[in-house]
């Protein structure tokens, strides 16, 4: 899968020094050396304390150790549209981190089980919303991706609530990106593509699901 290779890549070459901007496009040249096409998206944030979004370019920082590395990955070929969304630390992660982590994990398992056809996204987002506790905020980040085309959903988006899933075949899948928070800064995103069946969503893709550290 083109999005991993370029996560592989990411995992390999974030080290303390090396700069943000050559890593970038180290991991733009994977996507394009597998067979993919340009133009294609590779959002980006990295430092500590954590930067408060991942809507961001490279610069030509060198990296640092304890470094948070936030990047949205896109790949497109043939038409097809794929994304993934990995948190990295450069070090080890805060234990608030892993915290943060498990609540999401067991998000993901609801929302994998939820995704079937005929199922409303409020539905969906109530679920999700009520893992929410006292240290930690859970909301459904939601992109419906098809031949070029995106959809974007957020729970707070009232009017799309009552939207229905369809059956996800061959053109079109479903990354279901699981925020997991503080009411303060910390904050993370893990995104996967899935294909929505009568059973559920099945995930596309090998790597695990993880924070990554580099060490």
């Amino acid at each position: 899968m083109l999005v991993e290779r370029a996560i592989a890549v990411l995992v390999d070459e974030c080290r303390p020094g090396v700069l943000e901007n050559v890593v970038y496009a180290h991991m733009i040249a994977s996507i394009v050396e597998g067979g993919g096409e340009l133009p294609s998206m590779l959002l980006w944030s990295a430092g500590w304390p954590q930067p408060t979004s991942n809507s961001y370019l490279p610069t030509r920082r060198p990296l640092r150790r304890g470094d948070i590395i936030l990047p949205e990955v896109e790949a497109r070929w043939g038409g097809y549209v794929a994304q993934n969304t990995q948190p990295l630390f450069i070090g080890r992660a805060p234990a608030e981190y892993h915290e943060m982590f498990a609540l999401q994990q067991e998000a993901v398992r609801i929302c994998y089980d939820m995704l079937r056809p005929g199922q409303t996204l409020g539905a969906i987002a109530e679920r999700i919303n009520g893992l929410s506790n006292e240290h930690f905020h859970c909301r459904i980040l939601m992109h419906a991706a098809a031949w070029a085309t995106t959809r974007h959903w957020r729970s707070t988006a009232s009017a799309m609530r009552r939207w229905r899933i369809g059956s996800c075949k061959k053109t079109a899948s479903l990354s279901s990106s699981l925020l997991f928070g503080t009411r303060i800064v910390a904050r993370g995103v893990l995104g996967r593509h899935v294909v929505c069946t009568a059973e559920g969503a099945q995930r596309l893709g090998k790597r695990p699901a993880a924070i990554i550290e580099t060490e």
